[in-house]
């Protein structure tokens, strides 16, 4: 199965570079691969929109994994650092599964990674119960979650979309820096 024919661009461009007799050949094939994985890089708009669609909750798991691994990207770039990869990371909705908009409580503005001891202190308490247990946390992204919403004591479906939307921008503009790659701020080469 070819999803998006980027394996079938590697192993093209693998076997013109193994078979390029000088440097301006294999130039050549490095700059055509690059400028063909850039033509794939979503907008920022369109990176927004399918940010704002991922979901985890008991009954939708199936993006479990995908939210974790971009919680993870992100903590890595607040740390500075690839000295830290979590044991035992669970998805703690801030804003209970049992209460809401069932359409939003699953979005990743209504997430923060977290240990699991620290998820089930959490428990389905209110935003200004939790707090203390996020407080304990040593998650970058938490601690910065709790110093920007620390005063508030709920957490409402328009506080998850504001922070959907917020974790997609950091991502796109920063974690991944697409924009720099797909010539919104100019170009990394």
């Amino acid at each position: 199965m070819r999803p998006s024919g980027v394996e079938g661009a590697y192993s093209k461009a693998a076997r013109l570079l193994h078979e390029s007799s000088n440097k301006r050949e294999a130039t050549k094939v490095i700059n055509d691969l690059i400028e063909m994985l850039t033509d794939r890089l979503p907008s920022e708009a369109i990176f927004l929109d399918k940010f704002r669609k991922l979901k985890f909750t008991n009954s939708c798991t199936k993006q479990n994994k995908l939210i974790k691994y971009i919680f993870i990207k992100m903590e890595l770039y607040y740390r500075k650092n690839n000295e830290f990869y979590p044991e035992d990371l669970t998805l703690e909705h801030i804003l209970p599964q049992s209460s809401g908009d069932k359409n939003k409580i699953g979005m990743i503005g209504n997430l923060l990674p977290i240990g699991e001891s620290l998820n089930g202190d959490a428990g389905t308490r209110r935003l200004s119960e939790k707090m203390p247990t996020y407080k304990k946390s040593d998650y970058r992204i938490v601690q910065e979650f709790v110093e920007k919403n620390g005063d508030k004591s709920i957490w409402e479906v328009k506080d998850i979309e504001s922070r959907t939307d917020q974790l997609a921008r950091e991502a796109f503009q920063n974690v991944w820096a697409l924009n720099q790659i797909n010539g919104s701020e100019g170009s990394v080469y």
